[in-house]
């Protein structure tokens, strides 16, 4: 897998590139093949800042576990 989404401080077109974008596509299509019951995502955007992208699921799945996990979809 490669999608050659380089950080902002590299890549003076990162904002415009699509290659975020891509990331978050290629992402998103792994957690949903999971197909685990519940998960939603969520985009956050602030102007001049990468996207966070957030997965929650729902607190009413049975037998529902916090976990929390950390990447970036740039290097």
């Amino acid at each position: 897998m490669k999608i050659g989404n380089l950080t902002p401080e590299v890549d003076p077109e990162f904002y415009t590139n699509g290659l975020t974008e891509k990331a978050i596509e290629l992402v998103d299509k792994y957690i949903n093949e999971l197909e685990i019951k519940g998960i939603n995502r969520h985009t956050f955007r602030i102007d001049g800042a990468p996207p966070m992208v957030i997965y929650t699921v729902d607190s009413e799945v049975e037998n529902a576990k916090n976990i929390m996990m950390y990447g970036h979809l740039d290097k």
